[in-house]
C-alpha cells in the first residue's frame, strides 16, 4: 500500500476522533444550559441554610445610569446562575465524595473541617470559630473595653428596674472537644477569656456554661457532625445557671441528673453534614427523658413585636408557663439555647425566649424578674455594636 494512501486514512481517522472529542466537549457544556432552558431537570433541594438568588429583573431608571443599571443585573443574573446550576448539587456530592473518601479533606475547609474518629468543626467561616477557640484570633484592647462597656451599660439599665442580669457564655464545641482537631492553641487569652477576666473587676453574673461538664465525664456533650450541644451538654448548662440564680433566689428548684433517663438515638440531622455537606450520616444522639410527668404549658408568644427587634434568625419566641414556679425570666439567646428549654421552663412560673440580641423595649413591655443572656462563644463580637 503506498505511503500517501495511510497517511490519508490515518488523516481520516484523527479528523474523527477530534470531531467527537469536540462534539462530546460541546455536548458536556451545553447540556446544563439547555436543561436549565428546557426545565427538564431543577435543583428542588436546597441545603445550603440560605436563601438562593433568585432570576433578577432589568430595572432602567434612566439612560444616564444605564450602565451601572445593567452592570448590576449581569451581577445578579450571574449570583442566580451559580445557585440555580441545574446539575449543581450532583458535582458538589462528586466533588464531596472524591475528596473526602481519596484525599480525607473537607470540600468547604472553611465552612467545614474534618477532625479525628468522624468529629466534624465549624470553619472560621461562621465567627472564626477555629482562630477563636485556639486563641489566635482576640480581641485589641480597644475592643475589650468597648465590649465591656456595652455589657456594663445594660446591666445599669436592668439594675435601675431591679431585674436580676445573667450573661451566659456557651462553648465553641473546639473549646471542649479540642483535642480531636489537633491545632496548636495559642499560649494567648481566647477572646472569651479575655472578656470575661475583664467584666471579673465588677459585680457581673458572668457564668461560663461549661462549669459543670465534669460532672458527666463518660457522656459526649456535642453532637460529632453538628456544631451544638445535644441534650446532655444543654442540661449541664442549665445546671451552671441555676446554681448561681439560687444563690439570689434561693426559692426556685433545679432539676437533677436523676430526673432524666439517658438514651440514645440515631439521629440523621447534623448542620455540618446535612446542611452544608449535603449528607445523610446518622450518627448516635444522646438524649435526656424526663421520669416525672411535666406541668409546663405552652402560653402566647410575643403578639407585638418592637421596632427595634433585630432577631439573629428567622425565628421562634416561645413563652411557657409552670404552675406553683415563683417568677419570671426573659431570655435573649441564640440556637444553643434551644435545648435547654425544656429544662430552663420547669424552673420558673413563666419563661419567654426570644431569639434575639438583647432588648431594652422588651424587657420594658414584659417586665421581668431576671433576665438571661445567652451567646455561643464565636459570636462573642456582637458586643462590640450593641445599642
Amino acid at each position: 500500500m503506498p505511503l500517501f494512501m495511510h497517511n490519508s486514512n490515518m488523516k481520516k481517522v484523527n479528523y474523527l476522533h477530534n470531531g467527537i472529542l469536540i462534539l462530546m466537549f460541546l455536548a458536556f457544556i451545553g447540556a446544563p444550559v439547555f436543561i436549565q432552558i428546557t426545565g427538564i431537570y431543577k435543583n428542588k433541594e436546597n441545603f445550603e441554610n440560605r436563601r438562593m438568588a433568585q432570576m433578577p429583573e432589568i430595572n432602567i431608571r434612566n439612560r444616564a445610569d444605564l450602565y451601572n443599571d445593567f452592570s448590576e443585573f449581569i451581577n445578579e443574573f450571574l449570583l442566580y446562575i451559580n445557585d440555580n446550576f441545574p446539575v449543581r448539587n450532583h458535582f458538589f456530592d462528586l466533588c464531596r465524595d472524591i475528596k473526602m473518601k481519596i484525599f480525607h479533606v473537607s470540600p468547604i475547609p472553611s465552612d467545614v473541617v474534618i477532625g479525628e474518629s468522624g468529629w466534624l468543626f465549624l470553619g472560621d467561616k461562621f465567627g472564626a470559630d477555629i482562630k477563636e477557640s485556639k486563641g489566635i484570633s482576640v480581641f485589641s484592647k480597644q475592643e475589650i473595653e468597648k465590649a465591656t462597656k456595652n455589657i456594663l451599660s445594660y446591666n445599669a439599665f436592668l439594675a435601675e428596674k431591679k431585674i436580676k442580669f445573667y450573661f451566659c457564655i456557651a462553648p465553641n464545641k473546639l473549646s471542649v472537644y479540642n483535642s480531636y482537631l489537633p491545632i496548636q492553641k495559642s499560649s494567648r487569652f481566647t477572646k472569651v477569656q479575655q472578656l470575661t477576666k475583664e467584666l471579673g473587676k465588677y459585680q457581673l453574673n458572668v457564668i461560663d456554661l461549661k462549669d459543670q461538664f465534669n460532672l458527666l465525664p463518660d457522656i459526649r456533650l456535642y453532637h460529632k457532625h453538628d456544631s451544638h450541644w445535644n441534650q446532655a451538654g444543654a442540661f449541664l448548662g442549665y445546671l451552671s445557671i441555676m446554681k448561681r440564680i439560687k444563690k439570689d433566689f434561693p426559692g426556685v428548684s433545679i432539676l437533677k441528673i436523676e430526673d432524666f433517663i439517658i438514651n440514645t438515638t440515631n439521629s440523621p440531622y447534623g448542620d455540618l453534614t446535612k446542611n452544608m455537606l449535603h449528607m445523610r450520616v446518622s450518627e448516635a444522639d444522646i438524649t435526656l427523658t424526663s421520669i416525672h410527668k411535666s406541668t409546663v404549658v405552652v402560653s402566647e408568644r410575643l403578639s407585638i413585636l418592637p421596632k427595634s427587634w433585630i432577631p439573629r434568625f428567622e425565628g421562634y419566641t416561645q413563652r411557657f408557663k409552670c404552675e406553683g414556679k415563683p417568677l419570671k425570666v426573659l431570655v435573649f439567646c441564640d440556637s444553643f439555647f434551644l435545648n435547654m428549654v425544656p429544662f430552663i421552663n420547669r424552673s420558673f412560673g413563666e419563661t419567654l425566649v426570644l431569639n434575639c440580641l438583647m432588648n431594652k423595649d422588651i424587657v420594658d413591655t414584659e417586665k421581668p424578674d431576671i433576665i438571661i443572656n445567652e451567646t455561643i462563644e464565636r459570636d462573642i463580637d456582637i458586643f462590640l455594636e450593641m445599642k
